[in-house]
């Protein structure tokens, strides 16, 4: 088991024959994953990835371009992987998990037994993706226009300034991310995931995904706006689980 201060074992099962690689959205850190840990089957170790910028890394400067980020994730799974491997995001988590697997492929890593890519579509379409942030408290008003942001993170001073400070890298960083589609495409299952009232997400645009594989391709749509996943937690794990043990 390697140890790396890019993957977070939040409840560590060295035995298990699957490993399920999470990436967090915007702002957030690999602790946004720990109730789904123990709810995941005995078969799967969830393994969240941890950003440079927050948490234990919170000294370190948070990466300036998407393929900083996706060369020191790459590395790790690199060597991480020993087995069967999936890999889920959200939002921005979706994003790098895609580029993950690109680089991963890039350096002849095997692709996942599943993708699965929530809460964004391939170009980034949406209302935030354009907008600057040019103040704290322009972060923090988008943050509560979208929600999923525990409210006592936003009310103790510290966390909130370390939490803005993430934030307002990473969507730095997203503004200026541009999808492309791979070449040749990829070859494993992909699962866009979204919620209907998602005010970012277009439905439709999501479904685009499926021009990125050549692999089977699922379109999974869940009541709720951009947060869904908090409130459907227990449906999106139940789900999670039933695809990867199917496959596995």
């Amino acid at each position: 088991m390697a140890e790396s201060r890019w993957l977070q074992r939040l409840e560590p099962r060295p035995n298990a024959p699957l490993r399920l690689y999470c990436f967090p959205h915007a702002g957030a850190s690999a602790a946004v994953y720990q109730p789904w840990a123990a709810e995941m089957p005995a078969t799967v170790e969830l393994i969240a990835v941890q950003y440079p910028g927050r948490a234990h890394r919170y000294r370190e400067a948070p990466p300036e371009d998407m393929a900083t980020l996706v060369q020191g994730i790459r590395d790790a799974l690199a060597e991480d992987i020993r087995g069967p491997y999936a890999l889920f995001g959200h939002s921005m988590g979706a994003a790098v998990a895609f580029e993950t697997v690109r680089a991963l492929r890039d350096a002849h890593v095997p692709e996942p037994m599943h993708l699965f890519l929530s809460g964004r579509t391939p170009t980034g379409t949406g209302l935030p993706d354009g907008q600057p942030l040019k103040s704290p408290q322009d972060a923090l008003s988008l943050l509560r226009r979208l929600g999923g942001t525990p409210p006592e993170l936003l009310e103790d001073e510290e966390a909130r300034a370390l939490l803005l400070a993430a934030f307002t890298a990473d969507w730095q960083l997203m503004r200026a991310y541009r999808h492309t589609a791979p070449e040749p495409p990829l070859g494993c299952p992909v699962t866009a995931m979204a919620g209907a009232q998602d005010p970012i997400t277009d439905i439709t645009d999501a479904a685009a995904w499926a021009t990125v594989t050549t692999g089977p391709f699922h379109l999974l749509v869940f009541p709720g706006d951009h947060f869904y996943l908090a409130k459907r937690s227990h449906e999106v794990v139940a789900h999670l689980s039933r695809t990867l043990c199917q496959v596995g």
